[in-house]
C-alpha cells in the first residue's frame, strides 16, 4: 500500500512575541485558513491535520465539511512554550497512526505557499527517504563579515580577519526559512531534532525567498500584510 502524504499544521493560541499571532486576520481571513485553503489548492494531501488548543477556532472554523480535515484538540503539555514541533509531529503520528506516511508539517503562518513548493519537496523525498526535508534561504549578506554594534556611535566587524575580504570571495551560509519540514513518518519517529547534521535542504530561489517569510515580530506581519497586497 503507497505512502499516504499527511499534511499536520500545529496552530497554538498562544506565542510569545506576537499575541495569537496563528489566528490573525488578513484580508477578513485568518492566517491559518489561508495556509488550509492553499494546502487544499495543491490536491497533494490526503488528510490534513489541524492540531490546536484553540478551543473557539474548533467551534467556529469553516472546514468542518471538509472530509480531508481533521481537527485535534492538544493538550496543554503539547501546547506550552516549552513543547517542540518534533513532539507534536511525534504525537500526530502515534495518535492516528500514520506510520508508514509521508508527513508535512506546515506552520500556520506559511501563507504563500504553493503547489510547487511542497511538490519540489515530495520529488526530493523520493532521492532522499530517510532524511528530514528543510527549505532554506541564502543569507543576504556573508555572515563571515557580520558587524557588531556596540552604541550608536560605535560598532565593530566581528570576525577582524575578514574585514578586507571581499564579498564575493566570501562563503555563502543559509537558514531554515521556517515555513515547513517533510519526512516519513519512521524518520520522523526517530529523531530528537529537526535541525540535526543531517538533514536535507530544500535551496529557495531568490523569488521565493522575498515571499516565504517567518513571522516572529511584529515588523514580519506587517512584511506579511505589504506582501499579501502584491500577491493579491
Amino acid at each position: 500500500m503507497p505512502s499516504k502524504k499527511i499534511l499536520i499544521i500545529p496552530a497554538r493560541l498562544g506565542s510569545k512575541r506576537i499575541k495569537k499571532k496563528n489566528f490573525f486576520k488578513l484580508e477578513g481571513k485568518m492566517l491559518i485558513d489561508h495556509v488550509v485553503e492553499n494546502a487544499l489548492k495543491t490536491k497533494i494531501f490526503n488528510k490534513i491535520i489541524i492540531t490546536t488548543d484553540n478551543k473557539n477556532y474548533l467551534k467556529k472554523n469553516n472546514f468542518k465539511t471538509n472530509k480531508k480535515i481533521i481537527f485535534d484538540y492538544r493538550n496543554s503539555n503539547l501546547s506550552s512554550g516549552n513543547a517542540t514541533i518534533i513532539e507534536v509531529i511525534k504525537y500526530t503520528i502515534n495518535k492516528f497512526k500514520f506510520f508508514e506516511d509521508n508527513i508535512c508539517c506546515t506552520f500556520p503562518t506559511s501563507i504563500f505557499l504553493e503547489k510547487k513548493h511542497y511538490k519540489k519537496a515530495f520529488e526530493k523525498l523520493k532521492k532522499k527517504e530517510k532524511l528530514i526535508i528543510v527549505p532554506i534561504k541564502k543569507y543576504e549578506h556573508p555572515i563571515n563579515r557580520a558587524i557588531k554594534v556596540l552604541n550608536n556611535f560605535k560598532a565593530k566587524i566581528l570576525i577582524n580577519k575578514n574585514a578586507n575580504k571581499r564579498t564575493q570571495d566570501s562563503n555563502r551560509y543559509f537558514y531554515d526559512a521556517g515555513q515547513f519540514y517533510l519526512a516519513n513518518a519512521r524518520v520522523w519517529l526517530k529523531n530528537t531534532k529537526i535541525l540535526n547534521n543531517n538533514f536535507c535542504p530544500l535551496k529557495l530561489n531568490i523569488l521565493d525567498s522575498q515571499f516565504l517569510i517567518d513571522v516572529d515580530e511584529i515588523e514580519d506581519l506587517s512584511l506579511l500584510k505589504f506582501l499579501h497586497k502584491i500577491k493579491s
